[in-house]
């Protein structure tokens, strides 16, 4: 509401004739984020994209290129070239010594288009924004790799380059940023094994430290687990839908099982006003199934592997160790469905969101 309002009155100033020179410094803020937040999220297609693209062509053998009647030699067995953007397909011709071949590149939209959705967080309407983009041919793009085999005249084009996708058989991964998760901090070890054509599988192991090295503060002393022991195992199907695996982005389906003991430490008691510290044993089992999207980027035979996601955990805690096992706990530190953070040591058998996001390294071998 207060953001509605403060439109309003941004509006009021323009026909007002207000718009600068009475302005608060409060609104002065506001208009610049408001005229930031226009050209950024407002019609990205025409902003950001220029009129022309250049898109490189590759063969597997020295031939002449026609693009929009233009005749380009095609020697070094790759070209580039400038096109106009449009939302009609790319006729292209490759002439070759004793054959000629047409082929037809097909026009997507661009990336720059799909950022006018962003504006629906903030006030600009996204269908403004679209409805501009949607006049204009720049909203659309070709891919930027061509790649033709011209030993087979049925297959169709690729958009990349086949010569130089990396295909190893094995990657060993590693997972530095483990070691700081703030509930499970661990050092994990992985493989990734190629599959048939764009799938490939990956195995995960985790040991989990004794120790937190990201320390959070509370009202009750630190978030210190010293006694902290268990593992985690995973299995990964992974599907490559760009390029051949394991190569690109990738869409995946885990499965995660992780078991744990450690001690810890808050309050108890029949009702809030007679509570009372106590330090206790907790005993955590879980097993996750997460949907992930990523990119996987080799080069040479250093591989990066970032991803985020998105599943549900199905908890199962006991606590033991109490100095009176009928008492309640009295310190929550979250909503009553949507057990956030202290969701591992509550005593049962729930389910919680999880939110995988990691960066991981390895490398490749066959």
């Amino acid at each position: 509401m207060l953001r509605v309002q403060s439109l309003l009155n941004y509006f009021h100033n323009i026909v007002g004739h207000n718009f600068v020179l009475h302005q608060t410094p409060e609104e002065m803020k506001f208009t610049f984020q408001f005229v930031l937040l226009t050209v950024l999220f407002s019609s990205c297609a025409t902003v950001f994209n220029s009129p022309t693209m250049k898109l490189t062509l590759t063969t597997n053998e020295s031939v002449k290129l026609v693009v929009d009647k233009d005749t380009l030699s095609c020697d070094s067995n790759s070209v580039s070239v400038e096109v106009k953007r449009s939302r009609n397909p790319l006729n292209l011709e490759l002439i070759s010594d004793s054959s000629s071949r047409m082929e037809t590149v097909t026009a997507r939209m661009s990336a720059a288009y799909y950022f006018n959705f962003i504006g629906s967080i903030y006030i600009i309407p996204p269908i403004v924004a679209l409805g501009i983009d949607q006049t204009n041919p720049k909203r659309f793009a070709y891919p930027k790799q061509i790649y033709f085999d011209l030993n087979d005249p049925k297959s169709s084009y690729l958009t990349y380059n086949p010569l130089k996708i990396a295909d190893p058989s094995y990657i060993f991964k590693l997972a530095p940023l483990s070691v700081l998760n703030s509930l499970n901090p661990g050092l994990e070890l992985g493989l990734e094994v190629k599959g048939r054509n764009n799938f490939s599988s990956q195995y995960s192991a985790s040991y989990l430290l004794p120790y937190y090295i990201i320390n959070e503060e509370t009202d009750y002393g630190p978030y210190i687990r010293e006694k902290q022991s268990g593992y985690a195992v995973s299995f990964e199907e992974k599907y490559y839908f760009t390029r051949p695996a394991p190569n690109g982005p990738y869409v995946s389906l885990e499965g995660r099982f992780l078991s744990k003991e450690y001690e810890d430490v808050s309050r108890f008691g029949p009702s809030k006003s007679s509570s009372y510290m106590d330090t206790f044993q907790v005993a955590r089992q879980a097993i996750s199934v997460n949907a992930k999207i990523g990119y996987q980027k080799i080069i040479n035979q250093f591989v990066i592997d970032a991803y985020l996601g998105m599943g549900v955990t199905f908890n199962s805690v006991e606590n033991y160790d109490r100095k009176n096992p009928d008492d309640k706990l009295t310190y929550f530190n979250y909503v009553e469905y949507f057990k956030f953070s202290d969701f591992d040591m509550v005593e049962g058998v729930y389910r919680t969101i999880s939110l995988p996001i990691n960066v991981k390294i390895g490398w490749t071998f066959k």
